[in-house]
């Protein structure tokens, strides 16, 4: 009883420290393709969802996107 306890545990343990590495990867993926994206595509990104209509309806991937892309933006300036 104790062994599968155990195992249990520790398979458990597992998944979970998978799911939270691809959430990190995928986190790490969007600024990533950001990165690779033309200024002149990021400014559009930025605008589009930086619009006043726009800004109640974006969701949270939405205004995360946003963030990333003024980060992106604010390193090519420097």
């Amino acid at each position: 009883m104790r062994s599968e306890t155990i195992i249990f545990f520790i398979v458990d343990f597992t998944i979970y420290r998978t799911i939270k590495d691809i959430k990190k990867e995928k986190e790490k993926m969007k600024i990533e393709i950001i990165r690779k994206k033309p200024t002149w595509e990021i400014k559009a990104i930025i605008k589009a969802l930086s619009q006043p209509i726009s800004s109640f309806l974006n969701t949270d991937e939405d205004n995360e996107r946003l963030e990333n892309c003024k980060l992106v933006l604010n390193e090519r300036k420097k």
